[in-house]
Parts: structure tokens; sequence; C-alpha cells
């Protein structure tokens, strides 16, 4: 489409089914032909009145679109506005300066004399859009007071979240430093990084923390004259299961299988029966076997804690008990002292207070409810004497209550023990368990009380850790003992008071395998094989179900004798009074 250089309307177009826009009101033109024009345009070729017939001469004429003179006429003075060049809408025969007002480019419809991206607060309306000249499709006619500072807000954020990570790394740092502790916190904390570096024979043995929990399998095996034993036992949150097997020379083979749920136990033994002998504990059985129990209800009881999986770590437990304790006391600073640490004699700040006789009563108070807990079904079910355990609880506070006050000091140097110094006035000398690092705080260790000292002695050359341990009277030193473990290889070797044995302890996962290939002093078991893993994979029972519970007499009778045939056939009979 293209537009008359001197109104800047739109020249008709042979497509009338496009919708056009008056480009001086934004209105669109709706009449595929424009009604004709009373005073219409000129043509810039040949000066005519665009849209109309032909009409007499006027006395002045069109003008020349090339050369600005007037058409069919002489020579005149040079008129002060010219026509408009239709291909740049610049005023005919003039010079640089812009109009203030044009007419409009014949083919942009932009007003003559202002560029596309002009500013203008009226410039017309684009007559493709509707839209002002100049303006996007979001148009605003207030013009933006800043617009600039649309991103003005960016730099602030960036510094606001830059000082909140810097101010969470500072919280960190100076709570790992212990600077906002109390002082028994801080010895906590000393003590727990302590003791987060160790030595790589006791991270291998980490996996026994399964134990505590409620899914997991301990598989066993060794020989011993070379009669082979294994066994397995398998806990998960709703079963428990053991299995064994003797394989003694000159034996058939013997495999028990048993197992308690939370509603009955079961024991498969198939060298002596096809039978899958069950007791269901807690139905209302009325056999034979009932009837010759006089204690029947004490047993399904038994059976039943027996069944119960606890949720509860012991040793876990027991140490909120002596946490909670220590946490109660009152500490206060103590003289600096000097200490070895990687060979070299640093000032450690320290901490000091007094432990009472009421202090190590809680904590005996403690341990007692922990134990009554953990082991109450137990207790109702007399598996374990009550009366004794508790004595024993007695006993020990009858001990502490003749304590005297004693003073311990704790000692820290870069947020680490140091040394832990004990002393009071019934004590003879003073003890103190110095950690005096290495390539970590507990590789080189020492127990001190006047002129004895145990000492604990690491290296570690990249592949392989060793430890002495030796004792020391003034002068006078021995060996005890010694640990050598290859942790890439995962051998190790032991000797303890003349006690030798090597093998090989590996960590995978969260299961652990350890191997020893002899031990013993009159007795030697070879060939051990321990493995500890997480989870549990329960075995099947296989055969036809022996109803303990509900058999009768006669039941029993024929069940004892079919017993009593396989045990002489394949010569169970001697083994068993052989082990037994």
């Amino acid at each position: 489409m293209t537009f008359d250089p001197m109104t800047g309307k739109p020249i008709e177009e042979n497509d009338a089914s496009s919708v056009q826009y008056d480009p001086m009101t934004g209105e669109p033109i709706s009449q595929p032909e424009a009604p004709q024009q009373e005073v219409g345009g000129f043509d810039p070729m040949t000066g005519e009145p665009i849209g109309q017939p032909e009409a007499p001469q006027q006395e002045v004429g069109g003008f020349d679109p090339m050369t600005g003179e007037p058409i069919g006429q002489p020579e005149a003075p040079q008129q002060e506005v010219g026509g408009f060049d239709p291909m740049t809408g610049m005023p005919i025969g003039q010079g640089a300066p812009q109009q203030e007002a044009g007419g409009f480019d014949p083919m942009t419809g932009m007003p003559i004399g202002q560029g596309a991206a002009s500013n203008q607060g009226a410039a017309g309306f684009d007559p493709m859009t509707g839209m002002p000249i100049g303006q996007g499709a979001g148009y605003n006619p207030m013009p933006e007071q800043n617009p600039k500072g649309k991103n003005n807000k960016l730099p602030l954020l960036i510094g606001v979240v830059a000082a909140v990570v810097a101010l969470a790394v500072v919280v960190f740092v100076i709570i790992n430093s212990g600077l906002l502790l109390g002082k028994a916190d801080k010895v906590i904390l000393a003590t727990s990084n302590t003791l987060k570096d160790a030595p790589h024979f006791v991270e291998a043995l980490e996996p026994l923390n399964v134990l505590n929990g409620n899914k997991y399998t301990v598989s066993a095996s060794g020989e011993m004259d070379g009669d082979k034993m294994s066994g397995e036992l398998r806990v998960n949150d709703k079963e428990k299961q053991v299995s064994i097997t003797l394989d003694f020379d000159g034996y058939p083979k013997l495999e028990v299988l048993a197992g308690i749920d939370s509603k009955s136990v079961k024991a498969q033994i198939p060298a002596i029966s096809k039978n899958v002998f069950v007791y269901n504990y807690t139905q209302n059985n009325k056999g034979y076997l009932v009837d010759e129990i006089d204690d029947i209800d004490e047993l399904n009881s038994l059976l039943e804690s027996l069944s119960k999986s606890s949720n509860k770590n012991i040793s876990e437990e027991i140490k909120k008990v002596i946490v909670k304790e220590f946490k109660s006391l009152k500490f206060a600073n103590a003289e600096k002292e000097e200490y070895t640490i990687n060979e070299k004699d640093v000032t450690c700040k320290g901490y000091v207070a007094t432990v009472t006789s009421d202090n190590l009563i809680n904590i005996v108070d403690g341990i007692e409810a922990v134990m009554n807990d953990y082991y109450a079904s137990m207790y109702d079910n007399d598996m374990l004497d009550t009366d004794d355990i508790a004595e024993e609880f007695e006993d020990l506070r009858e001990e502490f209550e003749d304590f005297d006050d004693i003073e311990i000091s704790f000692y820290i140097y870069k947020n680490k023990l140091a040394a832990i110094k004990i002393d009071g006035e019934d004590m003879d000398q003073k003890v103190e368990f110095c950690f005096e690092g290495g390539d970590y705080r507990m590789q080189n260790m020492a127990l001190k009380s006047g002129s004895y000292k145990l000492l604990i002695k690491g290296e570690d050359n990249g592949s392989k850790e060793e430890f002495t341990l030796k004792e020391r009277y003034g002068s006078d030193s021995e060996q005890i003992g010694s640990l050598e473990y290859n942790y890439e290889s995962g051998k190790f070797s032991v000797n303890l008071s003349g006690t030798s044995f090597s093998g090989k302890l590996t960590k995978s996962g969260s299961g652990m395998t350890i191997k020893i290939d002899r031990i013993g002093s009159y007795y030697y078991i070879e060939n051990l094989e321990l493995t500890i893993s997480e989870g549990a994979k329960m075995k099947k029972y296989q055969g036809k179900e022996f109803d303990l519970g509900n058999a009768d007499e006669d039941e029993f009778t024929d069940l004892s004798e079919d017993i009593m045939d396989e045990l002489y056939d394949s010569d169970l009979y001697y083994l068993l009074n052989d082990l037994f």
C-alpha cells in the first residue's frame, strides 16, 4: 500500500477486503472504495488533483516533483514552499532543514520529516494496525518516568542475597568453632570432633551398627579339627530366624531351621523328620503338650516377648543418660596448660567441673531405667532375675554414696581434645589421658598416672596402619600388643599378650566381612568367617506342618518313634551323643 505525499492518506488498492486505518484518526476504513473527497491531494508526478475528473486548468498548476517549478507556466519566482519528493518526503528545492509538518511518505505512511523512531506525542496512526505511529503494541500514552530504572532493584537484590549467604557462612563457622556454646557444650563438641577421626580399622567395623536396627543378617562359619560348622541369624520387622548346619566327618549333615513370628514358632530338621513342627502360642491350644506343661501361659508370654523387635538402641539410650548428666555439671575456666600435639608443645585452654557422688548415682539410676525398659518383657517372664539385677545397681549406689568429689578437666586445642585430667583429694596420683595427634588426634595417645604410662603409638604409610601398645614404669618399657592393618587389601594381624591371629577385614557399603585364619588357645577354630549385612531374606519351610499345640498323645507317640528310627538309621544318634 502507498500513501499520498500531500495528505498521507492511503491510495486506493484493488484488494478491497483488507482492513485499512485512517492515518490521521486511527479509525478503520471500512469501505472498499472511499467516497470522492472534495479536495484531493495532487499527483506528485502530474500535479493533477487526485480522484477528480479533469478540471479546467487552474491559474496555478501543480508543481513538477523533480524541479519544483509550476507546470505549464513560465519561469516564476521561487515559491516559498515547493512540492515534496514522494520518495523522501523532503521539500523539493530546499536544503537539509526539516519542515515542522510535511506530508506523508507514500511508502510508509509516516509523517514527512520524522524518523521511524520518533517519539512525538502525536504522529498520526499506522494505516496497517491503527496504532499510533512510532509506538509498539503495548503503547502507553504516558511516557515512562524513568525508563532506565527498570532494573534498578536487581543490584540491591543481589547484594541482599550475598549478605545473607555471607551471614550463614559466618554463623556456621562460629557454631562449629564453639564460640557461641556454653562450656559443657564446647567440651562435647571437642569430644565429637576428636572421635570423628578414627583409624581405618575402626571405620571398617562401622557396619556393626546395623545390629542396633531391626533388619540385618549375621552369618558365621568355621572349622574345628576338620569338622565344619555354620549358622545364620536373620531378623526383620515380622520374623526372626536361625539356621544351623553341622557337617562332621563320618556323620550325615545335620541342618536345622527355626524361627518365630507374632503368632507361631516353627522348626524343621530334615534329617530326622519330613514334618515342619509348629506351635501357635497365641491360640487356645488343647493338645497333649499343653496338658503336660504346667506353666504353659508363661511359656506363651515368653515366646510373645521374643517375637517382638525393639526399636530402641540401648547404647544410644545410655549415652543420652550420660550426656544429660554431663550437661548439668557447672564448668569453669581452668588454667591453661601445655601438652604435646603433633610433636609440638602447645598451650591449651581448659574447662574444669566437679563431679559429685550425686552425679554418679543419677547416672546409675538412668542406666537402670534404660535396662528395665529395654528388657521389660524378659523381666515379666522371668527370663532375667530382676532381684539380682536390682541388687547389683543398689550395690553401685552404695559405693558411690561414699565417693569423694573429683575434678575433671578438659583441655582443648583447635576444637579437639588435647587431654583429660582427673584429680581428687583421695587420689594418690592424678590421671591424665592425652591425645597426642599425628595424622589425626587419636593416632597417638597416652594414659599417665605418676610414673606409669600406657602408650598407643600409630603410623600410617598411605596404605597400611600400625599400632603398638606399650606399658612403661619409669624407664622400663614393654610392648604388650600390636595391630597391623592394610586398608587397601583388608589384611590384618593382631598380637595381644602372646595371643596372635591374622585375617582379612573388608567393608562393603553397610556390610562387613571378617575372616580369621586361625584363632584359639587350647581348641583352635580355623577359617573363621563372620559377615554382617543390612536386611534379611527369610528361608521357606518345606514339609507338612505338625501342630504341636493340638496333637494328642497317640500322635506324639507315633512322632517320637519315627524320629528315633531316623536317628539310629542315619547315625545321627551317635553324633548327638558325642556333642552332648
